[in-house]
């Protein structure tokens, strides 16, 4: 899981960059100047056990805001040579009070410790959450409603009790009394049905119920197998259709 970094694209303006934990004072303030159309990197390795969710089932000081004078795009970059991901920041986008976890439940997880995670973060103080998970979790029961409290930059990481595929918490449902971000992972899935050997990280920041939409267009990936796409239903009663055929109707969740 090692280098760990930031990247930053401005748009038509040069940024002014400024990561800081707003519940950690002892992490240091990192900086970053970018030209307007240039990139930009802030390498965390150094903080990596400031950074990463451990113990989970755990209030902790863990969050990062990341700020900037003009427009960016931003994502944080696990940049190991063999199991590397990119996790797309959504700004505004990513923020809600609402939430209906996706995961891929095709494949398992090649080990123990690499199950999926469901990680939260606040962004303000007395933030009241409740969880109430499609499986089990580590020290949760599936359907059992779990209530924290958290403060602006604190963080809660709940992990799958189970590394098959078919345990994978997708469904899961979040609310929240102020606005949060949820990233979801799913370490090592093993990639059998495709060359046999790959095991490898997947993982996203997700959006709200408030932004979820009804479109989407599919992009054909580039492995030997087959292609999936997963669907949650954030309202009951959702005909979907592909291509214009109906296929299926989503509950909730």
């Amino acid at each position: 899981d090692q280098p760990i970094v930031l990247r930053f694209s401005p748009l038509d303006d040069a940024a002014n960059i400024t990561v800081s934990p707003p519940a950690n004072p002892s992490f240091p303030i990192q900086t970053v100047a970018v030209p307007a159309f240039g990139t930009g990197t802030i390498d965390l390795t150094n903080w990596i056990d400031d950074i990463e969710n451990t113990p989970f089932n755990t209030v902790l000081p863990q969050g990062l805001l990341v700020s900037s004078d003009a427009s960016i795009n931003a994502y944080y970059e696990v940049n190991h040579g063999l199991n590397p991901d990119i996790f797309a920041l959504k700004g505004s986008s990513a923020l809600g009070q609402e939430f209906y976890i996706p995961f891929q439940t095709y494949l398992n997880n090649g080990y123990l410790e690499s199950k999926a995670g469901i990680d939260i973060v606040a962004t303000s103080d007395n933030t009241e959450i409740t969880i109430i998970p499609t499986q089990n979790l580590t020290g949760y029961t599936a359907g059992n409603p779990i209530t924290i409290t958290l403060d602006a930059g604190e963080t809660y990481a709940l992990r799958a009790a189970n590394a098959a595929a078919n345990q994978h918490p997708s469904g899961t449902y979040i609310s929240s009394s102020a606005p949060i971000a949820v990233t979801v992972s799913d370490d090592s899935i093993v990639g059998t049905p495709y060359n046999g050997s790959c095991m490898d990280l997947l993982g996203d920041q997700v959006i709200p119920v408030q932004v979820a939409g009804s479109e989407y267009i599919a992009i054909k990936g580039n492995l030997n197998g087959p292609d999936k796409i997963f669907l949650v239903g954030t309202a009951d009663n959702t005909s979907v259709s592909v291509d214009g055929t109906y296929v299926w109707t989503l509950g909730a969740g």
